[in-house]
């Protein structure tokens, strides 16, 4: 049962690659929660599915001289018995399992920040045709030495982006008008 599920989840995986793929690229936010979600739902399924294999081999060595063999027959359980390997497989098989669950839960919290930064730093397509759903803004920051302090490089501001972060107090110099400078006064 266990190995049908896993099938059915591993292929699965695939589908939910892609979309938090296509998230990545496009910085869309749904997909890669999408991804997130199945993420957490694979390592909650592979949690239940290895307590439900870790119960059939504390049995293992009952599979040498009862009859559950006969009646209940799995060849892979069988094969461990008869070659007194039951308390080996036990250890490889938690010590792997555990491997790959730090990985995936390392994967789950990477995609999570990832779900995260696309939700403070709200990223928009800019796109230059008439015909865009997205109005046509454009914020051009400060640049750094015109009588303004230097502002922090974010991924909100700058040419081309949607400024979302509340505006900072502006600094003027007072300089004299254009006239004055071009008489060399």
């Amino acid at each position: 049962m266990s190995k049908v599920v896993c099938g059915i989840v591993g292929a699965s995986g695939f589908v939910f690659g892609a979309i938090g793929l296509l998230g990545a690229y496009d910085q869309t936010q749904a997909y890669v929660r999408a991804l997130w979600y199945f993420l957490i739902a694979q390592v909650t399924l592979s949690i239940a599915i290895y307590a439900i294999d870790m119960v059939e081999l504390h049995g293992c060595e009952a599979w040498t001289s009862t009859v559950q063999q006969h009646t209940e027959y799995n060849p892979v359980m069988d094969e461990v018995a008869q070659a007194g390997q039951c308390s080996k497989t036990r250890v490889e098989y938690s010590v792997a399992w555990l491997v790959m669950f730090m990985i995936r839960c390392y994967f789950i919290f990477e995609v999570w920040k990832y779900y995260k930064s696309l939700d403070m730093h709200q990223h928009y397509t800019i796109n230059f045709e008439k015909e865009s759903r997205f109005p046509s803004v454009f914020v051009a920051s400060a640049a750094e030495g015109q009588g303004s302090p230097p502002m922090a490089a974010t991924p909100q501001s700058g040419y081309g982006s949607f400024e979302s972060v509340p505006p900072q107090r502006s600094y003027v110099t007072r300089t004299a008008p254009p006239a004055y400078v071009a008489n060399g006064r």
